[in-house]
């Protein structure tokens, strides 16, 4: 053996480990997982990688993700992007960060594509039913005076100066039916950066899925029933695949044996 340097090949070491003569440990992938509280919403944020450090790491940088587009996002930031663009409504341009503005400029072909029925300047009619807080129900003529305010072709985009601007004094932007899936994808894009090999990302009813689970299965999922509280309505099995839900089961309220709820028909403006 003096002087001599033994090789061994992949297939060469399988063989002794079959034999008995070499024993191979294979660690399996790590899978964390935690939850917040971010966007008005419970987050769960899952990653699996080689080594627990870099899951944990994965995990981390998918919450930072998704509070650093919080802070840009949301409306109930009074500092936000969005904020200020509602806030600058009928008066000027604002220039907001690029994710931002790739979002509304995503809103406005999520509206072409579904004739209307997506529409992210319902905000006017979101804030008159308050359907969390006040708990009011609108007038026909309310309603009927708010229409002006939804036109989404007052909702003006600058991509070379990166701004927004609403043409009409009211308007307000409302990004709740898309904003949770967007910081879903970009933690899922952030967590595999940091080096997770696979995760999942759910905002509320916004799932992000990449991969697969340490033990090859996909991630899995239950749907619940609207009406049948701890009853599961569908189940569904997601890799490198989202999926969104929404229901009128959590955000209502009842008035004289009527249930109204929080996603309103653009059209109608009513629940």
């Amino acid at each position: 053996m003096n002087g001599q340097v033994i090789v061994f090949t992949a297939e060469s070491l399988c063989a002794l480990a079959l034999m008995g003569c070499v024993s191979i440990e294979v660690t399996p992938p790590f899978m964390v997982k935690r939850a917040q509280m971010h966007m008005g919403t419970l987050v769960t944020v899952t990653a699996v990688a080689p080594m627990e450090e870099v899951a944990q790491q994965a995990v981390t940088t998918g919450f930072h993700e998704i509070h650093r587009l919080e802070e840009i996002l949301s409306t109930w930031i009074s500092a936000s992007d969005l904020s200020r663009v509602n806030a600058a409504a009928g008066r000027e341009p604002v220039r907001v960060a690029p994710e931002a503005f790739l979002l509304i400029k995503r809103s406005l072909e999520m509206a072409a594509l579904t004739e209307g029925g997506f529409n992210i300047a319902v905000g006017p009619a979101v804030e008159a039913w308050s359907v969390t807080e006040r708990a009011h129900v609108p007038t026909a003529d309310e309603l009927a005076g708010l229409k002006p305010l939804v036109d989404l072709g007052q909702v003006q985009l600058d991509e070379q100066a990166g701004t927004v601007f609403l043409a009409r004094p009211g308007m307000r932007i409302d990004v709740g039916g898309i904003g949770k899936g967007f910081a879903a994808d970009r933690a899922a894009a952030a967590m595999q950066a940091a080096g997770a090999t696979a995760g999942v990302v759910a905002l509320s009813g916004d799932i992000k899925t990449f991969g697969r689970m340490p033990v090859g299965e996909r991630f899995r999922f239950g749907i619940q029933h609207p009406r049948k509280e701890g009853t599961v309505l569908a189940s569904l099995e997601l890799e490198n695949e989202a999926i969104s839900t929404a229901g009128d089961y959590e955000r209502y309220f009842e008035r004289d044996g009527v249930r109204y709820h929080h996603i309103l028909d653009p059209q109608t403006l009513q629940p």
